[in-house]
């Protein structure tokens, strides 16, 4: 996908987002770097994606903005990849561009069909389950591809464990708060912080894990059981 494909698609998806389009006006008066500015959408994105009361344009819209910014900020060097292969996000991005721009058109009744990226519409091998990638207390194998790291484990078990309970996908939100009540069992949680868990990585470093991180690992995680 080029850079007019993509700003044609971001400016799109910020007609139907108050909270994009209120952190576009504020920038404009920074001068803010493209970092900046792709940084401050992606999380009004997350933020309308995990708000109660969203209306169904708002989400689609919030869809597609974030996998817009998480292609346009790709960077296989990036230590912020490291729970996912990071040639797996490019691929990831596109496809889920592709998803959001078909959901936006059904909801709002826009033609959008031009700006569908072409790669959508090719045939993408089914991801397979590494052995041993984990099974929830349901007792069912977890699907899809797992994080690298622990915390991205034990995120994408707390989703599976209140899917299998509840028939319905988690959300972020609900996926901290498992998280949090996990913390005086699980040794890699530390403590219960503000909209997220402190943990320990395997080299002993301490980090945090807030819920726009948590809804990007599964969404990433959700993409990848297609």
């Amino acid at each position: 996908m080029d850079r007019i494909q993509l700003a044609q698609l971001r400016d799109v998806a910020i007609e139907y987002l108050p909270a994009a389009q209120e952190q576009r006006e504020m920038l404009k008066k920074y001068w803010a770097s493209e970092t900046t500015f792709n940084n401050s959408l992606y999380l009004a994105a997350i933020r309308t994606l995990c708000k109660a009361g969203a209306t169904a344009p708002e989400l689609a819209a919030a869809q597609l903005l974030e996998a817009i910014v998480m292609l346009k900020n790709y960077d296989p060097n990036s230590p912020e990849l490291e729970e996912f292969d990071p040639e797996d996000l490019r691929e990831i991005a596109i496809r889920n561009i592709g998803n959001a721009v078909k959901t936006l058109a059904k909801v709002t009744g826009r033609d959008m069909e031009h700006l569908i990226p072409a790669a959508t519409y090719e045939t993408v091998p089914a991801v397979k389950v590494e052995a041993g990638a984990g099974t929830s207390q349901s007792g069912k194998k977890i699907p899809g591809k797992m994080p690298r790291t622990s915390i991205g484990k034990l995120a994408i078990k707390a989703a599976w464990q209140i899917e299998c309970e509840t028939n319905k996908l988690a959300i972020a939100k609900q996926v901290i708060e498992k998280l949090q009540a996990l913390v005086e069992t699980e040794p890699e949680l530390l403590e219960k912080i503000p909209h997220g868990v402190k943990w320990s990585t395997t080299k002993g470093l301490i980090k945090s894990y807030l819920i726009e991180a948590c809804a990007k690992t599964l969404n990433t995680w959700q993409t990848s059981r297609a």
